[in-house]
């Protein structure tokens, strides 16, 4: 009979990043996951930035997660023995005078010292993006390489016998007393970071994960690989000369697998928008992200059965959001922390009918 500190089921960003925060606490760990090609960790582009929504507003703790997602995945490299982490400017030109003046007030608020490198008036990057008003060049933004950090990560885990690949089968799964069973294996914890099937887990099911579906293309063009592009999507280099990642689609109504034309002539609307060059597109591919209500992640134990705990509800910031939050879940784990009531499970606490 095997032994663990924790069982992590899942390996998108949520159940990588626990496992390497795991690691590198000397926990003794498993992860059991079935690669899906389509999950949305993979298919993301990997951006992560500071300012988010239609105002621009400064990400939710950004002071606090930026410095440390720089921190776990320049750490994570260095382990892995793989680049896959790429700190880049984001810019982001103006569509109106009125944008202009609100970055232009940004920049002078010591609150948003650390995110704005510069602005442009007039533009600077014509011969890329249609920006003749200007634009601002947003810093601590970047890419992270998502297939390449997730594959290094599983080749580790394989190697020192700490990943199990297959499908969780919850029949196998027996509670009793302070440790969970599953199999031959026993554990203190198991950690359900399945995104989207968390709505197949009869366990946790009754938290308001709600599927969202991005779609992203691929194109060739003659363009920058030392910087980001963004305004309504994004466009981002690979790692691969000339060939870039763009999206991204939110569509909560058709959450069917595959592409779609809708989601296709959408992002090449806004992709002719912001481009003043021409491109191919190459490839076209989708995922469904894992949100909330109040798109705040999901953190702590079941109302009933202590041993088993949830992460979820990274939705569309993952690569931000995977790093803080497993330190923040490991840590209340180890009671050296009380979880914030933003992100504690406890907040749905009246859709599950047992909860006291």
């Amino acid at each position: 009979m095997r032994k663990f500190d924790v069982i992590i089921v899942g390996f998108g960003l949520a159940g990588a990043a626990l496992a390497l925060q795991c690691l590198q606490r000397k926990k003794k760990f498993l992860v059991i996951d079935k690669q899906d090609v389509n999950s949305a960790s993979r298919v993301a582009a990997g951006l992560f930035t500071p300012f988010t929504g239609q105002g621009n507003v400064k990400t939710w703790l950004a002071d606090d997660i930026f410095q440390y997602l720089k921190r776990f995945y320049i750490q994570a490299e260095v382990l892995l023995d793989f680049s896959f982490f790429q700190p880049l400017p984001i810019y982001k030109p103006f569509n109106s005078i009125k944008e202009q003046n609100d970055w232009n007030a940004k920049s002078a608020d010591p609150v948003f010292q650390n995110y704005i490198d510069l602005i442009w008036t007039p533009g600077s990057y014509g011969h890329d993006v249609i920006d003749p008003l200007g634009g601002v060049v947003i810093s601590n933004g970047g890419i992270l390489d998502t297939q390449a950090f997730l594959d290094s990560a599983k080749s580790l885990l394989l190697r020192d016998d700490n990943f199990c690949d297959e499908d969780f089968e919850f029949a196998s799964l027996s509670l009793s007393g302070s440790s969970v069973r599953y199999k031959k294996l026993t554990a203190d914890h198991i950690i359900f970071c399945e995104g989207i099937q968390v709505l197949h887990n009869s366990y946790f099911n009754w938290v308001p994960i709600r599927p969202l579906k991005g779609e992203v293309l691929e194109i060739e063009m003659d363009g920058p690989a030392d910087r980001i592009y963004k305004q309504n999507i994004y466009v981002v280099p690979t790692g691969t000369p000339q060939v870039f990642r763009v999206g991204a689609t939110y569509d909560r109504e058709n959450i069917l697998p595959g592409a779609t034309n809708e989601a296709r002539n959408e992002l090449e609307i806004k992709l002719k928008e912001l481009l003043n060059k021409d491109y191919k597109v190459t490839n076209q591919d989708w995922g469904i992200r894992p949100t909330t209500p109040d798109r705040k992640p999901v953190l702590g134990s079941h109302p009933v059965h202590k041993n088993l705990l949830l992460f979820n509800g990274l939705g569309t910031k993952g690569v931000s959001l995977a790093p803080y939050f497993s330190g923040v879940l490991l840590d209340w784990i180890d009671n050296k922390i009380t979880l914030d009531k933003q992100v504690n499970i406890s907040r749905f606490k009246s859709l599950y009918s047992g909860f006291e």
